[in-house]
């Protein structure tokens, strides 16, 4: 189930790199959750979809500056372009995480949680810094098609 509410993790490392792309209708992608390229449409979508959805990166505020992500809830394909990060450190929430996780592949169960198992998941990026049992730094790997 995809996160509706603007979400408020971290970033570290370097220089943000964005680019914008064009959202499904009927879709919202709050600041700082996880979107997705649809397999089928090739727009952007809040949707791991049992991993067959490619990961695009994390959204980025709106370009009004007031920080809150992008929404087309109301409006029809590609209306709406969103600004994504593609690269950097994110501290991302999950379950289960221990020390023994860093260095190991990241994925998306939904739009906001990540773990490290590769089952109907999405591919993320590297488990960088364990935080605590909920909490990991993953560097992200954006892998457009």
């Amino acid at each position: 189930m995809a996160v509706t509410t603007d979400q408020y993790t971290q970033r570290k490392g370097g220089t943000a790199s964005t680019d914008k792309y064009p959202m499904k209708a009927a879709i919202k992608c709050p600041h700082l959750t996880m979107a997705f390229i649809d397999a089928t449409t090739g727009l952007l979508t809040n949707i791991v979809d049992s991993g067959s959805n490619k990961f695009a990166g994390i959204i980025k505020g709106g370009d009004d500056g007031d920080g809150i992500g992008q929404d087309n809830t109301n409006g029809s394909n590609g209306d709406v372009d969103a600004e994504l990060y593609h690269n950097g450190k994110f501290l991302l929430t999950g379950s289960g995480f221990t020390q023994a996780d860093v260095g190991k592949k990241a994925y998306a169960t939904d739009n906001y949680v990540v773990g490290v198992s590769a089952s109907s998941t999405t591919y993320i990026g590297t488990v960088k810094e364990f935080v605590s049992a909920t909490q990991v730094w993953v560097e992200i790997d954006t892998q457009l098609p």
